[in-house]
């Protein structure tokens, strides 16, 4: 016999020592010993869908090589590097264009030019970015190209240090994921083209807990995930998934818990901001036969 069917989780009753809304501990009345062959599902996921296009320390970084092309490539490679951080927030490709630009010229300035040019050239979700000076090359560098070129060299940044171990880039946005090891020019001739701005960068919320899973479940971030729950509600509403399929099932046999550990996080890995608002779920428990 189960001694409890169901739990209420909701992250107003998270510890003190918790992180966040998104990153929290449960302490549960009592201890809760389970059987063998226990089995458990998450239902009813309430999330409040309240993160941005644009997240501070999660993808507001913009990495560029800028290169001037009337000198030997090596010697422009000194202070050619520049980081761009975006301001957080909610974005059209028309909106994002014109703050992208903004920061770009503010952080790569020439003396007599506004270097880029952005725009949301069709109206819909595209977006272009151009170099108005031809002695000019510019690479925006990938999460890949990044990791290829520090292992090589100690890059030059002119604005400060890069954290390799968080990029924070927003290369998921406008879509950057091409290796460049040389330089590949980017001008009026040949402008950057995004056909369609990724404006909703977190497809779907991962629910990973280190107390409950069995570490039986693998994705490229974790191998506790115990709920995978897609993003169905745009910004300002609530993501509901009450969905469960009787054979994806997660096992708890012999488990005993008291505290729970819950942490939400989008495809890569990172921890959901929720920005103070609150989450809730249910935990049902169930016994699991292989005669049934």
């Amino acid at each position: 016999m189960l001694p409890i069917k169901k739990l209420y989780i909701d992250s107003r009753d998270r510890t003190a020592d918790s992180v966040s809304e998104s990153s929290f501990r449960v302490d549960l009345p009592q201890v809760i010993q389970m059987p063998a062959n226990s089995v458990f599902f998450i239902t009813d996921v309430c999330i409040p869908h309240v993160w941005t296009t644009i997240e501070s320390g999660i993808n507001d970084k913009l990495y560029l090589w800028v290169i001037d092309t009337t000198v030997p490539v090596v010697q422009a490679n000194i202070n050619a590097y520049y980081v761009i951080t975006m301001t957080a927030g909610n974005y059209t490709a028309a909106t994002l264009a014109q703050v992208l630009q903004t920061s770009l010229n503010n952080i790569v300035p020439d003396n007599s030019h506004n270097l880029f040019t952005c725009r949301n050239t069709s109206g819909a979700n595209d977006l272009q970015i151009a170099i108005n000076i031809s002695n000019r090359s510019v690479v925006i560098l990938s999460d890949n190209s990044l990791t290829t070129l520090y292992a090589s060299q100690q890059l030059p940044w002119v604005n400060g240090t890069v954290d390799f171990s968080n990029l924070s880039s927003m290369n998921d946005i406008i879509k950057n994921y091409a290796s460049v090891t040389a330089p590949h020019p980017l001008d009026t001739t040949h402008p950057y083209n995004i056909d369609f701005v990724n404006l909703q960068p977190v497809n779907n919320v991962y629910m990973t807990s280190p107390t409950l899973g069995s570490y039986d479940t693998l994705s490229t971030f974790s191998n506790n995930v115990i709920k995978k729950i897609p993003v169905t509600a745009d910004y300002g509403y609530m993501i509901v998934d009450q969905f469960i399929a009787m054979n994806d099932f997660l096992d708890c046999s012999k488990q005993t818990f008291k505290t729970l550990e819950f942490h939400l996080r989008d495809g890569r890995g990172r921890v959901i901001n929720l920005h103070g608002s609150h989450i809730s779920f249910s935990i049902v428990f169930n016994k699991y036969s292989e005669d049934t």
